[in-house]
């Protein structure tokens, strides 16, 4: 679910949560963006999206 639909305690308990665990907020923005292959698109222009998020991905593991 994307943040802007969060009631009031789902909002007070995601700012815990990232505040304790700083990487999972960058993951689930990572996550949110992944959301959008629910859309129709080409299938290059999908395949290129894809990679793109794959080293978005990759780059936030290495980080770790």
């Amino acid at each position: 679910m994307h943040k802007a639909k969060w009631n009031e305690q789902q909002k007070a308990n995601a700012h815990i949560h990232f505040s304790i665990f700083k990487q999972s907020e960058k993951a689930y923005d990572i996550y949110l963006e992944l959301v959008i292959y629910n859309r129709k698109s080409k299938p290059s222009e999908a395949m290129l999206k894809l990679t793109r998020k794959y080293n978005k991905v990759a780059a936030f593991v290495e980080d770790r």
